[in-house]
């Protein structure tokens, strides 16, 4: 027993002696093992959501060793600080972990990583977006700041060993920098050749110096895709790359290149296909997805009104528009439909390029009185700038709805649409109405308004079925807003547009919802009053409905058509997501892809401005 004690002892003796000649080296050998672990598991979470499998062990280590060079990096201040600064590499260390957990509860409803530029919008911060994050938490968040705890609890002992008034030669530090940053570049050398080893698309068709050159600059799908390719740190590069090359005025090349597609693009003056409307109201609705409509539940529609609209023989509707709407989501939806432009891959074109003169459906209409109708604060995503942008005189928002809320509960469609009628009865033909809601904006795991008999089916999941009874309440507004149109006479001289903004996933599981769209990518749109009856099946995009409305409000002296295509004249059969991906097949996906690279160019070179 006096041997064990004695051993023990010991033992313990030899550590506390080790901890206390290197406390240095353990911290940052635990700091190391913490930071990839939290890059890691946030790049494992995001493939696991978009791809709705687990990722295997083998995978997960793939991920880990691209993130041990970003750990690397960002533990080589520790490395280089004298002792006595050495706790301003916590500031690194919390940064990562706020960066990693906020990511965490964004991408489950973006798909995508919140761009850095969105992290100083402190005036997007209000309920709906809290109810979003609460909705998108789930326990094993908590496991980032867990870590990095568990990290400055072994900070704080080990700093009792650590002898603060020594110091190291700077040379010394230096080629410790060094050594660190040789072995950080020999991980990420090696990920590099194992991606291009086991990716026959790689290595069968260019050379390894060929794909270094082109996989670090070509334009990924998403940032996640880049982040979960190269790292936090080189996407972090990327991203001030992207913003620096946008302050760089338009070139010759990239004037040369706008000018040749736009050469190409249909020039059309008559206006064959007009409505003879006076009025066009744009009803742009918050997550709206295709496999609601004509959705029923235990033998009971969702929404009558929309199924019944739909249907009809002199509606012009799709149920297969599939979203092209990126990280502005529904600001990216609202851009589309109003400027005929697609939105940025990598950040909000409403917070980043807010004040160019976009040509628009409101200038389109010079003689039209114009006016939206929302339920936002006027900074919120900068919409009331890009309102004004668009060519819209008065802005209706928030503060018109407060009243109504309070006192019949939180109805937020109904509020709005009430508001939406007062505002257009006063408005004088002819006129422009963008009335945009919000009751179906995510998250779903709570209602905040009493349930109906949706919620006592049995049927998917509660997210669903929550989506569902806002779906319903947005139908049955609906229905009352277009009956006090009649009742006011502007029904039958307005041309009535109801588009999605972007599609929403709810529960992120395809087995929790109807199968009809497996993807749930697929928006909805639907033209009142056109004259004429078109149900199209094959794919399109959000982009081709700004043209589709001009045509129809007999607005082609216009001259700006947009990037799309109307769909009175040409049949459009594909879509372009990315300026590498399309869903369906035409003769116009080139094209359309090709027009990702082009509208880029056009908003952040400020071509209208210059024009």
């Amino acid at each position: 027993m006096k041997t064990s004690v004695i051993s023990f002892l010991s033992r313990f003796s030899n550590a506390k002696s080790f901890i206390s000649k290197y406390p240095n080296a353990i911290f940052f050998a635990l700091a190391l093992i913490t930071l990839t672990y939290i890059f890691t598991k946030t790049d494992v979470d995001f493939t696991s959501i978009l791809y709705h499998k687990k990722i295997g062990f083998s995978s997960i280590i793939s991920h880990g060793l691209c993130h041990v060079f970003d750990a690397l990096i960002l533990l080589i201040p520790f490395v280089l600080l004298p002792q006595r600064f050495k706790w301003l590499e916590w500031i690194v260390i919390v940064l990562a972990g706020v960066w990693c957990f906020i990511q965490e509860l964004y991408f489950p409803y973006y798909f995508d990583l919140m761009p850095f530029s969105s992290f100083v919008l402190v005036q997007n911060i209000d309920s709906t977006l809290i109810d979003s994050a609460k909705s998108a938490f789930r326990w094993r968040h908590l496991m980032i700041p867990i870590a990095i705890t568990l990290l400055f609890i072994a900070y704080f002992v080990l700093r009792k060993f650590a002898d603060k008034k020594s110091t190291q030669p700077f040379r010394r530090s230096l080629i410790n920098a060094a050594i660190v940053l040789l072995v950080a570049v020999c991980a990420k050398f090696y990920t590099d050749v194992s991606i291009y080893n086991n990716d026959d698309d790689y290595n069968r068709k260019m050379t390894f110096a060929e794909y270094m050159a082109k996989h670090y600059t070509v334009i990924q799908v998403t940032d996640y895709h880049y982040y979960s390719t190269h790292g936090f740190i080189t996407y972090a590069f990327s991203c001030m790359a992207r913003t620096i090359k946008q302050c760089i005025p338009i070139t010759s090349a990239e004037k040369r290149q706008v000018e040749s597609f736009l050469s190409r693009q249909p020039r059309y003056t008559d206006n064959t296909y007009s409505a003879g409307k006076d009025n066009l109201i744009l009803i742009i609705v918050e997550s709206l997805n295709s496999w609601v409509v004509n959705l029923t539940l235990d033998g009971k529609e969702i929404t009558p009104t929309l199924n019944a609209l739909f249907n009809d023989s002199t509606t012009i509707a799709t149920s297969n528009m599939i979203a092209q709407a990126k990280n502005g989501r529904s600001s990216d939806g609202q851009f589309m439909y109003n400027t005929g432009l697609l939105p940025l891959m990598s950040q909000p074109v409403a917070m980043s390029y807010a004040y160019d003169d976009y040509p628009a459906l409101a200038k389109a209409l010079p003689h039209h009185v114009s006016t939206v109708v929302c339920c936002d604060k006027p900074k919120y995503w900068n919409i009331g700038e890009m309102m004004e942008c668009y060519g819209y005189k008065t802005f209706h928002g928030n503060d018109e709805i407060q009243d109504t809320l309070s006192s019949n509960g939180y109805y937020i469609d109904k509020a709005l649409f009430e508001n939406a009628t007062r505002v257009i009865n006063n408005l004088k033909s002819p006129f422009i109405a963008e009335v945009i809601t919000m009751g179906m904006h995510c998250g779903y795991d709570n209602l905040a308004f009493k349930p109906t008999w949706i919620s006592q089916s049995d049927k998917y999941t509660p997210q669903v079925r929550n989506y569902l009874e806002k779906c319903a309440e947005f139908d049955a507004q609906l229905k009352l807003f277009l009956e006090r149109l009649k009742q006011s006479g502007k029904y039958d001289n307005s041309l009535i547009v109801i588009a999605s903004d972007h599609h929403e996933f709810v529960d992120h599981s395809p087995q929790g919802r109807p199968s009809i769209d497996p993807e749930g990518n697929r928006c909805v749109m639907m033209i009142l009053g056109a004259k004429q009856s078109m149900k199209i099946d094959g794919p399109i995009g959000q982009v081709d409905i700004y043209p589709t409305i001009l045509d129809l409000m007999g607005a082609n002296d216009y001259q700006w058509k947009g990037l799309g295509n109307s769909l009175l004249r040409t049949p459009v059969h594909s879509v372009a997501t990315s300026p590498t991906e399309a869903k369906g097949q035409s003769p116009l996906v080139q094209r359309q892809k090709q027009a990702w690279d082009i509208s880029r160019i056009m908003v952040t070179k400020h071509w209208f401005k210059s024009k």
